[in-house]
């Protein structure tokens, strides 16, 4: 930072600042002011600087940077555009003097609410603030914003963030026993949080983090406008002008909108999350685990991930100490790096859920060779206290839905929970972290909100969406191995348990390649029956996924019978199981109404000949309950019928029960008459 030139050059630098205030040159100032303001940050603390003490913090106070900057505030005919910039460098000054000053700075915030809150309440500062506000409000009143709009958005941006910054930094540092409530400055909060709100659900964050279309860099031009969103959120917590669960809300959502420069900021907003959410009374249920020491113990996990890589960590917009020594570029990345593992702002939807890779590559992860001094947690914690973060999270963020965690990434987390005793001995099952009682509550609680009982049935089916959720936590292993291991952990361990037997089921759908469906089917048909998972407790966004298109591949419709008849079939897998069974059977669940149309018979003869081996197998060897369900079974491809209506025949006309045996007998013979007719007779 060059900062030693201000010792050596003192006296010509403070010429210059005499120079500054008789020039009044708009750039010049605005430009002597941020460097002031970086030098400053240097000073609060010079261990961060290289090499170390280049400038300290009594000799800024002995140079009189501070002053200097309040009576550029005071003097009338400093020009509007230079006032923002002012405050930043005040405030950079103010944030020192609570590190290095008298009882926290007291003197020097005292000084400099005498020299601005009549601006801030009635004067020019005032009115910059109104203004910036009133023009971003009006810019982002419309859904319709395009990017192009964005060119005017930093100047007011920057103003805004400048203000909530300085109202910061003039919050007391110790309150003396009295609680603060309210803006230092008098900011017309009421205003700004309306913006706020406005600002951080726009659409126009989709825009210029998902499409591809728009330029990849489009981001930056609201970089200012997200640092502003996020000093307001520190700033509101601070002086308790937002109820909790809003102001939860609000930081889930924002951290989805900070770009990596905002990634002390962002950090700040983590620190409270656990504060917070102790505070919010239908969240009691999950308190416990976000009191400070389980938060403590999360933290380096999550801190961590705001700057993953070392090597690319973007400096902050603004002058601070702490990124003094860590920024290794200014320049942000293009959009598509912005997903890579290199960055973790903008945060992603199931950023929550990210200590549970540390925890699964606990051998390599750089969080455990770097964990602070004192810190004394297990897995256990850590779990509880990621989920109880992820419940606290899908609690207050209702809509809209996008900001919401998807199924697939809610059940790939519990899947990452499971897949923790991967590779662990087993010797005492009452050790393995699944089988907590609080684990499980709290896996139940996320699972119950994306299952078939609690979901509207999804117009939209994605491919494999398990395959894209887990894509960027996986490394080079394909989802497939993860799901492979899975299973066999569940055939190690897992002795029925029934959370674990719900998240098994997603890749089993339709939606997925056949790998999965003839590895749990086929490979590991021994488990089955230990799958008694209902269809309300499956995890998935449409009933439709399961059925549609029938699997028409004769392998596993050969594991279907074989898992139906040796029994143990129940619930939703037994349902599955019927149905493809059935409508690989009956002509009519195919939608074609001639029986003897090719489409119904198969394209070749070898379909011909499976369906005749498959009805005389159930004619002559299923029992009763299944042959009945086979026979009878009707389903729709629009309504979809569950069980066990679907299979008691009641909307199976007398018409297609008598197709349905006339096909059968057509194929084997009379010998499957006589109990077929029992069936549709009865």
């Amino acid at each position: 930072m060059y900062a030693h030139i201000a010792t050596t050059a003192a006296s010509s630098l403070d010429a210059l600042s005499q120079y500054v205030r008789t020039r009044r040159d708009l750039r010049l100032t605005k430009s002597w002011m941020r460097l002031r303001a970086v030098w400053t940050a240097c000073a609060t603390d010079p261990h961060h600087t290289t090499p170390a003490h280049e400038i300290l913090w009594s000799q800024v106070q002995g140079w009189g940077w501070g002053a200097d900057a309040l009576a550029l505030c005071r003097d009338e005919e400093t020009p509007a555009e230079v006032l923002p910039d002012v405050w930043v460098a005040i405030a950079v000054w103010l944030e020192g003097a609570s590190v290095n000053g008298v009882k926290g700075g007291e003197a020097e915030k005292a000084e400099a609410m005498a020299a601005l809150k009549t601006s801030f309440t009635e004067g020019k500062s005032k009115e910059i603030v109104q203004a910036a506000t009133s023009r971003l409000m009006s810019l982002f009143g419309s859904e319709k914003l395009e990017i192009q709009a964005m060119e005017g958005v930093a100047a007011d941006a920057d103003a805004l963030c400048a203000a909530l910054r300085l109202d910061l930094a003039l919050i007391p540092t110790t309150f003396g026993g009295d609680e603060l409530s309210g803006s230092p400055l008098e900011l017309s909060h009421h205003d700004v949080f309306a913006l706020v709100q406005k600002v951080a659900l726009h659409r126009i964050w989709d825009m210029v983090y998902s499409d591809r279309t728009i330029s990849p860099y489009a981001y930056t031009r609201l970089a200012s406008l997200a640092l502003c969103l996020g000093y307001y959120l520190v700033l509101a917590w601070r002086i308790k002008i937002l109820e909790s669960e809003e102001w939860l809300k609000l930081a889930f959502i924002i951290l989805q909108r900070l770009p990596p420069p905002c990634a002390e900021n962002a950090a700040q907003i983590i620190r409270e999350l656990g504060v917070v959410g102790t505070h919010i009374p239908s969240l009691n249920h999950i308190s416990e685990h976000l009191r400070p020491n389980s938060w403590d113990a999360l933290l380096p996990f999550l801190l961590h991930d705001l700057q993953p890589d070392a090597e690319q960590i973007v400096s902050p917009m603004l002058p601070s100490p702490t990124a003094l020594s860590r920024s290794a570029t200014q320049i942000m990345p293009s959009r598509p790096n912005l997903i890579s593992k290199r960055f973790g702002l903008p945060a992603r939807t199931d950023w929550t859920m990210q200590p549970l890779n540390h925890l699964l590559r606990s051998g390599v992860s750089p969080v455990f060779k770097a964990l602070p001094e004192g810190w004394d947690s297990d897995e256990v914690d850590v779990v509880r206290t990621t989920l109880s973060l992820t419940c606290a999270r899908e609690h207050v963020i209702l809509s809209p839905p996008g900001l919401r965690l998807s199924g697939a990434e809610i059940v790939f987390g519990c899947m990452r929970v499971f897949m923790l005793e991967h590779g662990q001995p087993h010797d005492d099952s009452s050790s393995e972290i699944f089988r907590d009682i609080q684990v499980d509550s709290l896996m139940r609680t996320l699972l119950s909100k994306v299952s078939l009982g609690a979901t509207k049935d999804s117009k939209q089916i994605e491919p494999s969406p398990l395959e894209i959720a887990a894509g960027p936590h996986l490394s080079n292993q394909p989802f497939y191995q993860f799901y492979t291991d899975l299973i066999a952990l569940y055939d190690a361990v897992s002795f029925a348990h029934p959370t674990f037997s719900r998240i098994l089921l997603p890749p089993l759908s339709m939606n997925y390649a056949i790998d999965y469906r003839r590895h749990f089917w086929g490979d590991y048909g021994h488990i089955i029956r230990s799958v008694q998972t209902e269809l309300p407790d499956v995890p998935s966004g449409s009933l439709k996924e399961w059925l549609w298109p029938r699997d028409t591949n004769e392998e596993m419709i050969g594991w279907y019978l074989k898992a139906l008849m040796k029994g143990g079939v129940t619930g939703f897998l037994r349902f599955v199981a019927v149905h493809h069974l059935a409508t690989s059977l009956w002509p009519d669940l195919n939608g074609v109404d001639d029986p003897k149309s090719p489409a119904s018979l198969g394209p070749n003869p070898q379909d011909m000949d499976r369906t005749r081996i498959v009805i005389g197998a159930i004619v002559h060897q299923a029992g009763p309950a299944l042959f009945s369900a086979i026979a009878l079974y009707d389903q729709g491809q629009d309504v979809i019928v569950t069980y066990p209506e679907c299979w008691e025949g009641r909307s199976l006309t007398i018409e297609r029960r008598k197709r349905r045996l006339d096909w059968a007998v057509s194929l084997c013979g009379e010998r499957v008459r006589g109990r077929l007719e029992f069936v549709f007779n009865s």
